[in-house]
């Protein structure tokens, strides 16, 4: 290298104010700036920077065919330039008393060889500034990135404060709520277990006034009797019919001993209405039912009628006690008990066999105690029956001490 500056490289132009007068010599010389090579001024194929006047081929540039018209082009170096706050300290620039405001030139003397040393001196001070500037222009830019970052991480953590204890005074307040209403619910329940109570109560109390009325009104029917079997003729005296009967059964009565004598309404499953007599005494009605158990073949035609057909004298059931009745020859015949029958105070009875315990039935809900009593004692049965034949003779029998709950009594 030479003492001049037409060797010196300008590849690397990280440079300060002082390259305007350095590099002037060059925009002289005609070479492109970017990579020293000839450069011709009248050629279109190159730009001239509007600061430094250097030449650039368009293609070291960057600049298309379409663009290679552009006016007050500048270039990268010139515009980074131009952004600092001062300029270089080795830098000679001279303003003009006859440009206007703000306008400055550079010398366009003849250029004037300068030493290498010199040179390079100002080529490194040129690379300090721009590594000061570009380090300063970092950190601002880091410092402020820095504080918008941290208002808004301080906005989002008061935002979300907000948020949050919104939430917590929503969550008090339905906690509260659910506590108001958890009390609430508390009361109402001792409330229905209240009214459940008396609930129960009441329909036990319904149910004792039910079969106390029940007994009542069958206790009223305790000196009837119900003839069936006799059939209608016109212009009949069922009084007559009534009185014949019981001579013929060996009880002698007249009609001063019946308190009333009447048809029944007709039913389905008979072929004519029954008659129903009340005695006015229940000795006389007690007699009739002792002799037709003896005299058990009692038809129409042994009291003078023509048709033969059976009689049949039963004890006068109230409405609901007679559909009790059917439900238990229903339930006798299901278990296939060997008894039932009616006493004579209207009360249903049944028995199993003549040595079984007689099983009274006063309400429906006897009959579904009977049954389950009957249906768990087998299920038993059975359970002992197949232990027995699983561990042989030895085995221990199951005992079955259980009776009914709240159903019959036993006699």
């Amino acid at each position: 290298m030479g003492e001049d500056v037409w060797l010196v490289s300008l590849s690397d132009k990280t440079s300060s104010g002082s390259r305007f007068e350095c590099l002037a010599d060059f925009a002289s010389m005609s070479v492109c700036g970017k990579c020293q090579k000839p450069c011709n001024r009248q050629a279109k194929d190159n730009t001239s920077c509007a600061i430094c006047k250097l030449l650039f081929h368009n293609s070291c540039v960057g600049i298309s065919i379409k663009n290679s018209y552009i006016k007050n082009w500048t270039c990268g170096e010139c515009i980074a330039l131009r952004n600092k706050k001062s300029i270089a300290r080795s830098c000679s620039v001279d303003a003009s008393p006859n440009m206007g405001r703000g306008e400055r030139v550079r010398k366009t003397s003849t250029p004037t060889p300068v030493s290498s040393a010199c040179f390079v001196n100002n080529l490194s001070a040129s690379a300090s500034d721009v590594d000061e500037v570009s380090m300063s222009a970092i950190k601002e830019l880091f410092s402020q990135t820095n504080a918008r970052l941290t208002a808004g991480l301080q906005k989002l953590e008061t935002d979300l404060g907000e948020s949050i204890n919104l939430c917590h005074s929503k969550i008090d307040e339905f906690m509260e709520l659910l506590k108001a209403q958890k009390c609430l619910i508390e009361q109402q329940g001792k409330v229905i277990e209240e009214q459940h109570s008396q609930i129960v109560k009441l329909n036990k109390r319904v149910s004792e006034l039910e079969v106390r009325t029940e007994n009542q009104e069958q206790y009223s029917r305790a000196n009837s009797l119900e003839i069936y079997g006799v059939p209608e003729t016109k212009n009949e005296d069922p009084v007559r019919i009534v009185v014949e009967i019981c001579r013929k059964l060996g009880v002698q009565i007249n009609e001063t001993a019946i308190d009333a004598c009447h048809r029944l309404g007709k039913q389905t499953n008979r072929t004519s209405a029954g008659i129903i007599v009340k005695f006015v005494r229940r000795l006389d009605k007690e007699s009739i039912l002792t002799k037709k158990r003896v005299f058990r073949n009692l038809s129409t035609s042994q009291i003078g009628m023509k048709v033969d057909y059976p009689i049949f004298i039963n004890q006068s059931l109230s409405p609901n006690r007679r559909i009790l009745f059917a439900k238990a020859k229903e339930l006798n015949r299901e278990l296939k008990w060997k008894f039932l029958w009616v006493d004579k105070a209207g009360r249903i009875k049944m028995r199993k066999h003549e040595k079984a315990s007689v099983q009274v039935i006063s309400t429906p809900s006897d009959l579904d105690n009977l049954k389950k009593f009957i249906v768990n004692k087998e299920s038993l049965k059975r359970q002992s029956d197949l232990s027995i034949s699983g561990r042989g003779e030895d085995s221990t029998l199951v005992r079955d001490d259980s009776t009914p709950v709240n159903s019959v009594t036993p006699h």
